[in-house]
């Protein structure tokens, strides 16, 4: 039986009983972790077809609930990001020139 479980926000491992395959980020999955051999995209390609038809299904809506997570972000930074702009644009937050804010985060981190 394959579980998915959560290794690092963002990443993923497919552990089988017995040692298996250990996907995540990157270009070869899994060496960085120091767990077994490279796989890459391909293979995990083709190592998740080899999975039962229901496990295949829990995969697909694991990485489907994932994406729209981060679409779900992405509207939120827009809506942020527009929010801000007519804040700018009605004159209610100086703007602040790239330098000047450069400068400040500069000052407040000690860089």
């Amino acid at each position: 039986m394959t579980k998915l479980a959560p290794i690092h926000p963002g990443e993923i491992l497919l552990e089988e009983f017995g040692g298996g395959a250990h996907p995540t980020r990157g270009g070869h999955l899994g060496q960085h972790l120091g767990r077994g051999p490279a796989m890459t995209l391909d293979r995990l390609q083709q190592e998740v077809l080899k999975l039962p038809v229901g496990e295949r299904i829990r995969l697909a809506e694991w990485l489907a609930s994932n994406l729209e997570v981060e679409a779900e972000i992405e509207r939120e930074w827009l809506a942020e990001v527009r929010r801000r702009d007519e804040e700018m644009e009605a004159g209610r937050v100086p703007d602040l020139a790239l330098e000047d804010a450069i400068a400040s985060v500069r000052a407040r981190f000690g860089w």
